[in-house]
């Protein structure tokens, strides 16, 4: 059971609670195309109560070179307005020398599109000039672009494209923005946007916040984060706004939830501070309601967990039980018997002993980990978590099989499944002994 996974491909007092990550090196804007402004024809999201809006967030592109990128909508000065947002790290950029530096050349592409009609965008021509090639390695090196697009409610959709022509690479992500007609709305509340508050300038009111993190999927490194919005008033009301949070599990169960009160005034910005580094593996939505005077409105997004140093602390037990399927004994003895005060660090060491690419950011083989286990809860929880099923440790251990044979239940037998991994020469039988479809592993003489 000490079988690493291997790499495959995958097919994230009034106005207080009660209860970004730095841009990077410098850009130089070639060229800069603006465009024309249009309404679209959609129906914002409300109901008879008031809105009620579910934000969906863009996956990461499946070419490389791999950026993130998402966007939200707020009330603008002049009405309603969508913000999309590009982030990029160096060490997905393509450089090659130049001179006495190393040079990154890519063409940057935001839109905002009515069916087949642009409402919006722009287009960036990015020059990125780094002197040593250490630098295109600096995890904390990233070239970001925000850009505000004014538009009228309704249903849009959003793409952005990273073009590097000089590699002959091109990625692209695609995805859904609902406008609300927030100014003819009694209560209404804006995009909810999670951010970090040791960013520059991360204090101040302005919407969307300075440190905008663009990833809906958290896992270590996992600093603070907060989740700020507006609400938007036009009932003519004094009474001051009640507003409620929750985070809920994948199967709707509370985990975490919080209330504030808001001043008076028809657009008041609120800051909410979840525990997001104590939430274990898992999908998570996070809603906000805002009540007043009869009037109701609800803004959500969905969010994952992969499992971070917080959440082994406040669930050791689960969490190793979990990693035991791929850690040496050795380093299973290391983090049962560190100290609270080690713990993190052990945490951190066992993800990077396996990292394959220690010198960006990211890590590829606690990402890919991460979305077998959650693959394992979504595809195989019967009567309990995927990641302790028979299938759902099989599927960590070695991922997706080559070969999946099913056969239905008879008279003579259950249903059964036999799972063939042609690479590594090995077969699993799942038998359904109990008929409820908690497959477990073949027991000879059952």
């Amino acid at each position: 059971m000490g079988t690493e996974p291997r790499p495959r491909p995958w097919g994230h007092p009034r106005g207080t609670e009660r209860r970004h990550i730095p841009w990077g090196a410098s850009r130089t804007v070639l060229a800069f195309l603006a465009a024309s402004v249009l309404g679209a024809t959609g129906v914002p999201a409300a109901w008879a109560g008031g809105l009620d809006l579910t934000d969906v967030s863009p996956e990461l592109p499946l070419e490389r070179p791999r950026f993130q990128a998402d966007g939200g909508s707020r009330l603008g000065p002049t009405g309603p307005e969508v913000l999309l947002a590009f982030e990029a790290p160096y060490a997905e950029l393509f450089f090659r020398p130049s001179g006495s530096r190393f040079r990154s050349r890519f063409d940057l592409i935001l839109i905002l599109l009515d069916g087949k009609r642009q409402v919006g965008g722009d287009l960036f021509s990015e020059t990125i000039d780094v002197l040593d090639r250490r630098d295109t390695r600096d995890p904390a090196a990233r070239v970001r672009r925000v850009l505000p697009v004014r538009a009228k409610p309704g249903n849009y959709a959003a793409e952005v494209i990273l073009r590097e022509t000089a590699a002959g690479r091109q990625a692209r992500v695609a995805w859904k923005i609902e406008v609300p007609d927030y100014a003819s709305l009694p209560l209404s509340i804006s995009s909810l946007w999670v951010s970090d508050p040791t960013a520059a300038n991360a204090d101040s009111a302005l919407l969307p916040p300075a440190g905008w993190v663009l990833r809906h999927r958290f896992g270590e490194p996992l600093g603070p984060l907060v989740v700020s919005g507006e609400v938007y008033r036009h009932d003519g009301g004094s009474d001051a706004v009640r507003l409620v949070w929750r985070i809920l599990g994948s199967r709707g169960d509370e985990v975490q939830s919080g209330e504030m009160v808001l001043p008076m005034g028809e657009r008041v910005p609120f800051h909410l501070h979840p525990e997001f580094a104590a939430l274990w593996l898992g999908d998570y939505t996070l809603e906000v309601r805002a009540e007043v005077s009869g009037h109701d409105a609800r803004r959500r997004f969905s969010f994952q967990m992969d499992a971070t140093a917080g959440a082994f602390e406040a669930d050791s037990q689960q969490s190793l039980e979990l990693i035991e399927l791929i850690a040496k004994p050795e380093e299973m003895r290391e983090l049962r018997n560190a100290s609270p005060v080690l713990r993190k660090e052990a945490w951190n060491r066992f993800w990077k002993r396996r990292d394959p690419t220690p010198d960006t950011s990211e890590n590829e083989f606690r990402d890919e980990f991460f979305a077998r286990v959650r693959h394992a809860d979504e595809q195989f929880s019967v009567l309990g978590p995927g990641w302790r099923s028979d299938r759902g440790r099989v599927y960590i251990q070695f991922g997706p099989p080559d070969q999946v044979e099913n056969r239905s239940m008879n008279l003579d037998m259950p249903a059964y499944e036999v799972w063939t991994y042609l690479r590594e020469g090995r077969r699993f039988v799942f038998v359904d002994y109990e008929g409820f479809g908690r497959y477990e592993l073949y027991r000879p003489g059952q």
